[in-house]
């Protein structure tokens, strides 16, 4: 009988961990998943905002680099 026992509680550890895995196996891909998207959602976001602010501030600084003199014209005496 005890050995009996032992056999039906390890068949239920087995099935338990078995279940288990199989559950966070369904729902850890899913979870992966929205977390991967939501990534790529955050990340696309990021691009428009980088694309949508820091390109005009980029073009203005070139503009006066562009139509600066040489570095130091205003520290010569005229």
């Amino acid at each position: 009988q005890f050995i009996l026992a032992l056999e039906l509680a390890s068949r239920n550890i087995n099935s338990s961990i078995l279940f288990i895995y199989l559950y966070f196996l369904n729902y850890g891909f899913a979870l992966s998943f929205k977390l991967e998207c939501s990534g790529a959602t955050m990340a696309h976001h990021r691009l428009k905002l980088l694309a949508s602010c820091d390109l005009p501030t980029l073009a203005s600084q070139s503009a006066w680099i562009i139509g600066r003199d040489t570095p130091g014209a205003e520290a010569e005496p005229s």
